[in-house]
């Protein structure tokens, strides 16, 4: 059975300083969990239980002393390798009175480390602690506490455990791929179809609008808002405002700021009214067949006449 390697949890808030010494154990063969405070690792502690922890002692929140008495407050048998800058021989007296098994200053002998890091395991094994301190659990907390504590961290568990599994959607295998394929597609095909025509009905309101207006520059309007399509909708608004404006200068020059859209060329309608219609000829007065009848009858007597009142070839005498 292969031996399980011992844990040590490294407290520094120095990162190049935590991830050294994380090296440094690793290499040496330990499982090495870094904390970057003493809240951290304080969190964890009881959960994790490390064989042996490093510990720095001017960290920012709990300090390395702080930590020590928040180990002994529950019980927690955890050797401590203390490692920090400070030297002074009042720090390291209260870091060895609080429990510590060794005090090493920075920067610290990776050998020193791990001998200290070992000795103070080995130490815990000659002299493991009682399983209620294994746990966690202080010895002298009372039983109601125990299982209070156990409750309130059991209830969430089973709460975890009696809910049912989230999903993402409420369809899955066949029916997911269909409704993701006509996603697609409406994404892909209907909906730039529906922004392109929208986007074409919005800019030929202009003309819409002209139109209705009887605005006489009409045609100069629809050439903005086609041109406005090539810019990308940016002449759009003078489009609008063309539309909703009064033609002064058009009135002043034609004397009319309106004309009909509805027949004739839109370009010369301005020009309308002055335009020279075309003259039809006049037409004989139509006539029913009886009268030409008639006429033709009295003509045809007047020749009569006229050819039975005409003389005779004269004769000439004969000499």
């Amino acid at each position: 059975m292969t031996k399980r390697a011992p844990v040590v949890a490294v407290v520094d808030d120095e990162d190049d300083v935590r991830l050294a010494l994380r090296r440094l154990l690793r290499s040496a063969g330990y499982d090495v969990l870094a904390y970057e405070s003493g809240s951290e690792f304080l969190r964890h502690a009881a959960s994790s239980l490390p064989d042996c922890v490093v510990l720095d002692l001017r960290m920012p929140g709990p300090s390395g002393f702080e930590v020590q008495a928040a180990l002994r407050a529950q019980q927690l048998a955890i050797p401590v390798v203390v490692v920090s800058a400070d030297d002074s021989a009042a720090s390291r007296h209260q870091a060895l009175a609080g429990g510590a098994d060794a005090y090493l200053c920075k920067p610290v002998d990776g050998d020193a480390l791990i001998n200290a890091t070992q000795a103070a395991i080995e130490r815990c094994a000659r002299n493991p602690p009682s399983p209620a301190q294994s746990a966690g659990v202080p010895m002298n907390r009372p039983r109601c506490s125990v299982v209070a504590s156990a409750a309130t961290w059991l209830l969430p568990a089973l709460l975890l455990g009696a809910a049912p599994d989230a999903h993402a959607s409420f369809l899955s295998g066949e029916a997911l791929d269909t409704a993701a394929n006509v996603i697609a597609w409406l994404a892909l095909v209907v909906v730039p179809v529906v922004l392109i025509a929208v986007f074409w009905m919005v800019h030929i309101l202009p003309e819409k609008i002209a139109h209705k207006r009887h605005h006489p520059q009409l045609d100069a309007i629809k050439t903005l808002c086609l041109l406005s399509l090539l810019f990308g909708g940016l002449l759009w608004p003078l489009a609008w405002l063309w539309a909703y404006t009064r033609p002064v200068l058009h009135k002043l020059a034609y004397g009319t700021d309106q004309i009909d859209h509805g027949h004739g060329d839109a370009a010369l309608a301005p020009l309308h009214d002055a335009r020279v219609e075309p003259v039809e000829p006049d037409l004989p007065t139509p006539v029913d067949a009886s009268a030409w009848q008639q006429r033709v009858d009295a003509l045809e007597r007047r020749l009569a006449e006229m050819e039975r009142l005409r003389p005779g070839p004269s004769t000439r005498p004969e000499g």
